[in-house]
């Protein structure tokens, strides 16, 4: 009974919400750059044998509209799913807040991993409309651990398709632990205090 009462003191995503959500958002983009410097060197020496500078401009630039895109989306839903599982934490004990938390940190990273399974195939049809000789072909593989944990180690050979899927994988983890460190926080200081 307890939760279904302070759940309605938590507001949803207005504008506060929205900009609390790109505050943290940015700061594990920071976070992720200092913290790895296999993927500060590939920026440094602009990946000088990927695939993407062999594209032309106007299809470059479709590409970085769409990955960027699907970046913004892949955020955004984390977002709310991050949202909704602090608010369905209200009320429970420090333990039960925990599993919550875990939960939501399970899902964020199934949720990436489908996303990863799903987007070669968007990146496949586009490039069928750059290169009109490509086949139809089916280009979407079966979800691996392997796959999962390669994705945690932002590799300095790695191009940058690989250095961006480890990017959004951290900046996800980053994004909901923090998003649960800034709630947690600011939950206490809002807390009414007993008389």
């Amino acid at each position: 009974m307890a939760n279904h009462q302070q759940s309605s003191t938590l507001p949803s995503l207005g504008m506060n919400a929205w900009f609390s959500f790109l505050l943290v958002t940015f700061t594990s983009i920071f976070l992720n750059l200092a913290l790895h410097n296999d993927l500060r060197s590939a920026l440094v020496n602009k990946y000088p044998n990927d695939s993407f500078y062999t594209l032309s401009v106007p299809a470059a630039i479709g590409l970085a509209l769409i990955t960027t895109t699907l970046l913004i989306l892949i955020l955004i839903a984390g977002g709310f799913k991050t949202n909704f599982w602090i608010k369905q934490s209200i009320g429970y004990s420090v333990f039960l807040k925990g599993v919550f938390f875990l939960l939501n940190m399970l899902l964020i990273i199934v949720a990436y991993q489908l996303f990863l399974v799903i987007a070669p195939q968007i990146f496949y049809t586009y490039y069928q409309f750059i290169f009109l000789d490509l086949p139809v072909q089916w280009v979407i593989k079966p979800i691996t651990v392997d796959k999962l944990l390669e994705r945690f180690s932002l590799r300095p050979d790695g191009s940058i398709a690989d250095h961006l899927a480890s990017f959004t994988l951290w900046v996800l983890i980053f994004n909901t632990a923090i998003q649960w460190l800034h709630h947690t926080v600011l939950a206490r200081h809002r807390a009414p205090k007993p008389d």
